[in-house]
């Protein structure tokens, strides 16, 4: 691997656990010489991959697009639709199983355990595995809602994010809850807390969606603005 690819890997695979670092906390001794970091580490501030606040070095709206895309094991960047699987959980009393994400893009806020479709698997089948990684429990699954999702800087307008999501209710759930992953905090919330805490915003508008067992599956489209990280407003509509 040259040495750019394992300095940008090296310096992204830490910003997807962490919202901002400081120069001497990216700069890793093992791979090259602080001459070397210099030269690699100012093209990537020339690309506005990264803000400069202070001491430390942020995420800018390009950079999260850039980590959303980005195979850390390859390091290769790949411009296309995000396919993955979400799995709301719910119990008595409408109590739902959210996720706080522990990594970029979006660190923080609140969602839904999901990820990825891998290659050969169906939707409800990421559903199922995802759920079972991210908490440690098993349960039936129904698909609710299909939504595509894009995300757009508010500035400059430019593609961000664009994610293909499948939703799924799950029930009769059984297991012991993992408190914590690598990919976020687990918790059981109503949906009145739920709406008071960072969250993706058009999940006010899916949540009740998922929870109405007489709602058939819904197809639709969200438009997203973003500026840093943070989700200014979005537009949801039937696709």
């Amino acid at each position: 691997m040259k040495l750019q690819e394992a300095i940008t890997k090296d310096i992204f695979s830490k910003f997807l656990y962490s919202s901002s670092l400081k120069y001497s906390e990216l700069w890793n001794k093992k791979i090259c010489s602080s001459s070397h970091f210099d030269y690699y580490f100012k093209k990537i501030l020339e690309e506005d991959l990264l803000i400069k606040e202070g001491e430390y070095y942020t995420l800018s709206n390009k950079g999260q697009s850039y980590i959303s895309e980005l195979d850390i094991k390859e390091i290769t960047s790949k411009k296309r639709p995000l396919i993955c699987s979400f799995l709301l959980g719910k119990r008595e009393k409408d109590e739902l199983l959210i996720q706080q994400r522990s990594k970029q893009p979006f660190k923080d806020y609140l969602s839904v355990p999901g990820g990825k479709v891998e290659y050969g698997e169906t939707t409800k089948e990421c559903a199922l595995r995802e759920f079972k990684e991210e908490t440690g429990l098993t349960c039936q699954a129904n698909l609710k809602i299909i939504a595509e999702t894009i995300t757009y800087d508010v500035d400059s307008k430019e593609i961000i994010h664009h994610m293909i999501g499948y939703y799924y209710l799950g029930e009769d759930i059984s297991g012991d809850l993992i408190s914590e992953t690598k990919e976020g905090k687990n918790m059981w919330i109503s949906l009145d807390k739920y709406n008071e805490t960072l969250r993706f915003p058009e999940l006010d508008t899916i949540l009740p969606k998922i929870l109405d067992m007489e709602n058939s599956v819904d197809e639709l489209l969200i438009k997203r603005y973003s500026k840093h990280g943070v989700i200014e407003s979005y537009d949801i509509e039937k696709n």
